[in-house]
């Protein structure tokens, strides 16, 4: 079980017994995002300004960790690749925080991981990184037609 607190991140058995404990420094976790027993953190230290990106295992241990001064809007992990929002786009990585590649997105305000693929929200549509043809407009088409339509692009 994995515990966040103000000050660092713990691992617990079942009995509540802490096994391990990652300590946060002066830094603050301001992000999360999780993928089995690994956890993505996102770190801020106010006064330098560095955001860090921090990837601990199913121990609490760091595996990798990625640094930047941009401010990092929100955060996905997955089994093979994460991805980190900043107001430039969409950075990817490989699972150990390899930057691979920036994907410039204005007007992005949140990334959500389903599988392999990737959905971005804009102002007004839902699209899957990589795949431009696949968008979901919210504004329209009413409930039902977007429903269905959302289920056809998925199946």
């Amino acid at each position: 079980v994995g515990v966040l607190t103000d000050r660092s991140y713990k691992v617990l058995d079942g009995m509540g017994e802490i096994l391990s404990t990652y300590p946060l420094g002066d830094f603050q976790v301001v992000g999360l995002a999780r993928y089995g027993q690994q956890v993505l953190l996102l770190c801020e230290n106010k006064e330098s300004r560095v955001r860090k990106i921090l990837l601990l295992d199913e121990n609490g241990q760091e595996k990798a960790t990625w640094s930047t001064g941009e401010k990092v809007l929100a955060l996905a992990l997955g089994p093979r690749k994460a991805y980190g929002l900043t107001e430039e786009g969409i950075h990817a990585f490989t699972a150990d925080l390899t930057h691979l590649e920036l994907e410039p997105m204005l007007f992005t305000s949140d990334l959500h991981l389903v599988g392999d693929r990737l959905y971005y929200m804009t102002q007004d549509e839902i699209r899957v990184l990589g795949q431009q043809a696949e968008k979901f407009t919210l504004e329209e088409s009413s409930d039902e037609e977007e429903a269905a339509s959302f289920l056809e692009e998925e199946t």
